[in-house]
Parts: structure tokens; sequence; C-alpha cells
């Protein structure tokens, strides 16, 4: 296993993810805090590191198109945006996925207007969170490299697309030692493309045509979602062999630290869960990081708790970290922990006290959240009773 230690940021990362999954097309259009991750595969093809066609654009929602165009002919096809520049692509998010197209994209998490903001936030993504992608939510730039090259693995046996997601300039522009692996064992764990259908002159097919008989469309949509299902052990697979071919391990779905015997379980995603398990070190805080979004891990996630029921240590409360607002409703991850744990951890023993599920909603446009910021959470909880309104947390503590 060959790999150079590099100093790099983390649209630096994904640009050499793509780089080493030897994408074919990468149709580009600036945005920040992406931008860097087309320039970074311009230079490569400048180059002539990389041996792929770049196609500027006039808009997301044209590079999208492009990457559809692309990836219907049978080539690796990898685009990178952000924020207003999702939103934009969005209808052709959902076409992507509709054809099942592998189709991989960097997403640097920027807050969406108005008013206009440039830094972090969940809320980008999660409002495509229901288009048919599989979404990875990384924490640092080595996981975003790692990913790429997961996320063509995984997508290229489902034929689902995946956003690999990463906060836009908490790691995007943040330089730290990433491991680079050998084109050789990239090769190896990721090998060429062999797509089962593509647009080919000689064996005429089409793509997405209209279908008149609503109950094809009915099953079409069906088939879509049992194959997501398959995604949790196309990952794990995957995640296993990565580590036999780089000599290191990479989350696939889940992590999780001390949840045996803690009082308090803490769960997030993104740079927020590598701030909490700062303050895992605490044995009475236990630590769960959700890497995949979707598909939403609900059995996962049901297995680590389920595994408190019958034990003599009292879980007392679980703690879910947002960085993003459904107005109204609160944060997405809390509502996903709330239903995959409604009624079902604790059916098969009444005499258990439930915990209460708190959502916390915090670091909004990229606020600063510090271990301190979520010691202080943890201890608004200990004194809170009411857990089923989000709690908006800011600078100062609750401000709603």
């Amino acid at each position: 296993m060959e790999g150079k230690t590099r100093y790099i940021s983390g649209n630096v990362a994904a640009a050499l993810g793509a780089k080493l999954a030897r994408i074919q097309v990468a149709p580009i259009y600036p945005i920040t805090p992406a931008t860097t991750v087309s320039e970074k595969i311009s230079d490569l093809i400048d180059s002539n590191e990389l041996q792929a066609k770049i196609i500027y654009v006039e808009s997301e929602h044209s590079a999208m198109a492009a990457c559809i165009g692309a990836a219907m002919t049978g080539v690796r096809a990898f685009t990178a945006t952000s924020s207003q520049g999702l939103l934009l692509m969005n209808e052709m998010i959902h076409w992507a996925a509709g054809a099942r197209l592998p189709i991989v994209m960097a997403v640097a998490n920027r807050a969406i207007c108005a008013p206009w903001a440039l830094w972090a936030d969940h809320n980008d993504t999660m409002s495509v969170k229901d288009a048919g992608w599989i979404q990875l939510y990384c924490t640092n730039a080595q996981e975003v490299l790692d990913t790429i090259l997961l996320a063509y693995r995984i997508s290229e046996q489902t034929l689902i697309p995946v956003m690999v997601i990463y906060e836009g300039f908490l790691v995007s522009h943040t330089y730290e030692p990433v491991i680079v692996p050998s084109q050789k064992d990239a090769d190896k764990f990721l090998p060429p493309l062999k797509p089962k259908f593509k647009l080919d002159p000689k064996n005429p097919i089409s793509f997405g045509t209209i279908i008149m008989m609503p109950d094809y469309a009915a099953q079409l949509r069906y088939r879509q979602n049992n194959d997501m299902l398959t995604v949790f052990q196309k990952s794990e697979e995957a995640a296993q062999e990565f580590e036999s071919a780089f000599g290191r391990s990479s989350t696939a779905i889940v992590e999780s630290h001390n949840t045996k015997t803690a009082q308090t379980i803490l769960i997030s995603m993104g740079t927020m869960a590598d701030t909490a398990k700062e303050v895992e070190k605490n044995p009475d805080i236990g630590w769960i990081r959700i890497k995949m979004f979707r598909p939403f891990p609900s059995r996962q996630i049901q297995k680590i708790i389920l595994d408190r029921v019958w034990d003599a240590f009292s879980l007392k409360r679980i703690i879910v970290l947002d960085r993003n607002l459904s107005c109204g409703q609160g944060g997405h991850l809390w509502q996903e922990i709330r239903s995959a744990l409604y009624d079902v951890t604790w059916r098969c023993n009444p005499y258990c006290d439930k915990p209460k599920i708190f959502g916390y909603v915090a670091g909004l446009n990229g606020d600063d959240i510090t271990p301190a910021t979520i010691e202080e959470i943890i201890k608004h909880s200990q004194l809170a009773l009411n857990d089923e309104r989000p709690i908006l947390w800011g600078k100062g503590g609750n401000i709603a």
C-alpha cells in the first residue's frame, strides 16, 4: 500500500479523490466555497495528471444536466457545488436519481439566502435529502478524499448517485495532513466503470422516456426505494475492502463511542461530531456520529440504543445536535432520530425509563461550536423538561 502525506484543503482533497477515481467528464460552474474543487481539477487536466474532459457551463443546473448526459454514455462524471448552486440544480438532481445514474458530486455546505450568507450549515443539502441520492457527511479532508472513492464504488454497484458532503470553509478551506494513496492502489479498489446500460448508436435505448401507465412509474419508484435499502450492505462491504486496499478504516454509515454506559449520548454529523468527540472523553458522555444521512440508518441507531435497554445503567437523555433548521419543526437529524426510536427501543422493556430526546439547533451560518458550547448544551439538557420542541442555541445559550 503506497501513499504520500500532503498538506491540503478539503476542496483539494475532493479534487484529488476525483482524480484517483479517474473521472472522465467534469462539468463545472464556480460557487463559493466549492470553487477551488473545480480549479484544482482544471489544473490536474492542464498538467496531464488527469485525462478528462472539463465542460465550462453557464449555471449549476447545466452542470448537473451535463453530468447526466455524460453518465448516460457510460463514463464517470463528477461535479462540485454549494448552497444556491445546489438549489438551482434541484430539477436535475431529481432527474439523475430517477434515471439511476452513478454520478458523484462534492457539496461544500453553505447557508442559503436570504440574507446572503457564506458560512456553513446543512440547510442546502437538507433541502434535497429526499431527491433519491445517497448523502454522506464528512468531518475532515482525509475523509473527503476517501469518501469520493467509496462513493463511486457504492454508486456504480447500486446505480444511485452520491453526494459527498462537507462544511464550507470549516473543511473546504482548512489545510491538514492527508494521506493521498497511489493511483495503482486506487485502481485496484475502483476498477474501470462497466455500465450495464449506456447510450450507444449501435444499440439504441432510451433513458427517462415518458411513461403513460401510472402503475409502471410507481413500480420504478418502488424499485428505487428498495435498491436504496441495499446501500447499507454495499457500503459496509466497500468500507471493508477500502481498509484492505489502503490499510486504514473509513466510516461507512455510523460510528459510536462509549454508548454502553454513558448517561448522556450525543448524536451529530459533520464537524460538530468531531467537536462532540472531545466532550465524549467524559465517561458519562457517549457519542454517535451519523455519516450516512440518506438512506437513514434507523436500524443501526436502534441497535446501538437497544444495547442499553436491559443493562443496569440508566440512559437519561439523548442530545441531537443539528446544524440545520426546518422552520417550525426543528432540526432534520432530530426528527429522524425521534422517528427511528419512537416506541421501538423501549417496547421490549416496559419497565425501562424512556430517555428524553432533546433537539438542539446550533452552528447556523458557521456560528462557532466549541467543546465548551457542547458542554453548555449538556448542562442545559440536565435541567430541561420538555423534549418536544427544538431548542435553538446561540451565543449566550438558549435563544428560543
